[in-house]
């Protein structure tokens, strides 16, 4: 008795029948032989599994920027305080450049973003070569951001020196 369902026949790659003839596409490096390799999906049950938006990976890198940027390792091993005093009065930064308080890595790297963000301005302000107005507006706060977060960052510097 026949069976009343046929056996569908399978799909074959033509990297599989090339391979079945005895041909190969593959590279001989050195003695050694690198297949080429396709990755194709098998039949028509392929499961798809939900991805994280690229958006998320992006804010994640981010975040680990600025925990790099804020001083995180050096936070991690040597264990600063997130804040000193001097006689009653509250101390933002460490008089020194070897050491710093948690609070001083965390404003310096808001700063560092900052300019950041003013160079990414500068950047859209190039782009808009048509648009004479969009222009001027992004290089003004581009250049604005930049500059005020490097004079900050350097009237860090000078403070934790004792200029100030």
């Amino acid at each position: 008795m026949a069976s009343k369902t046929k056996d569908k026949p399978r799909k074959t790659s033509s990297a599989a029948k090339k391979v079945y003839r005895g041909e190969r596409d593959d590279k001989i490096v050195a003695g050694i032989r690198i297949p080429k390799v396709r990755l194709t999906s098998l039949g028509t049950s392929t499961i798809s599994l939900p991805s994280p938006p690229r958006m998320l990976f992006l804010m994640g890198t981010y975040i680990f920027l600025a925990w790099l940027m804020a001083g995180g390792i050096f936070f991690i091993v040597r264990e600063p305080p997130a804040l000193g005093e001097s006689g009653g009065n509250p101390l933002y930064f460490w008089p020194s450049l070897n050491e710093s308080f948690l609070i001083e890595g965390f404003i310096a790297s808001i700063l560092l973003f900052v300019a950041g963000f003013g160079m990414v301005m500068l950047y859209q302000a190039s782009l808009q070569a048509y648009n004479r107005a969009n222009a001027i507006r992004y290089l003004v706060i581009g250049l604005t951001l930049g500059v005020l977060s490097f004079g900050l960052l350097q009237y860090i510097i000078m403070v934790k020196l004792g200029i100030f």
